[in-house]
């Protein structure tokens, strides 16, 4: 659990060639759509690696209740994903861009509102409080083994623009005396880092992830 070891798990996956402007799947269609980035931040404490998560308040408009990344949407003035990711994790959730170490920067991808978006892994500095602003009910971490257990996990399968069937992973976890269930587009982000991370497999059924290539999905 130390930085040079993350490097390390996360090198093979890297995929920095990849920007906005120029993605694996690029076509004209798909470079009209609407950019963002996400900060998966990770920390390291007490001997484990943490997942910072955020809960989405009904202030937002749209997935109002659902558990996300920090991250959004790129302003002009915006360099890159990284800046992107670094600026909405400062608005949303206090988290100052010098407690960062950006780690890697992996293959876009398309959720369903038709949004590209680029995951950023980043390692923040242990004694982060967080600060939300009006757009997070709620800011926590969770171990990130925790995504890898079968324990009051489940899942069911869905078509994505009627093309590609995929598997979607619910986590359900008390959090401050709340139920809270990760799901969805940031429950697949979690299981995918995890396993690269970790170096092994979710304890779950699954056919989209290897500890090989356990990004596949993004590929």
């Amino acid at each position: 659990s130390t930085e040079p070891l993350l490097r390390q798990r996360l090198q093979p996956h890297i995929n920095s060639s990849y920007s906005w402007e120029k993605l694996p799947f690029h076509s004209e269609e798909v470079a009209k759509l609407r950019k963002a980035a996400i900060l998966i931040p990770l920390e390291i404490r007490d001997n484990d690696i943490y997942v910072w998560l955020t809960l989405r308040s009904d202030d937002v408009s749209h997935d109002k209740g659902n558990v996300s990344f920090p991250g959004g949407m790129k302003d002009e003035e915006d360099e890159d994903a990284v800046a992107t990711c670094l600026r909405e994790a400062e608005e949303e959730i206090g988290l100052a861009p010098s407690m960062v170490k950006i780690i890697s920067e992996h293959i876009p991808m398309i959720n369903s509102r038709k949004i590209v978006i680029t995951p950023i892994i980043g390692l923040i500095r242990n004694g982060f409080v967080p600060i939300p602003n009006r757009e997070v009910a709620k800011c926590f971490s969770l171990p990130l083994s925790r995504f890898l257990s079968s324990e009051r996990y489940e899942r069911t399968f869905a078509s994505f623009y009627n093309v590609l069937k995929v598997q979607v992973n619910f986590f359900m976890d008390e959090i401050d005396g709340e139920s809270i269930s990760t799901w969805g587009l940031t429950a697949g982000v979690c299981r995918q880092v995890a396993v690269a991370v970790l170096q092994r497999a979710p304890e779950f059924p699954y056919d989209d992830v290897t500890v090989e290539r356990p990004f596949s999905r993004l590929e």
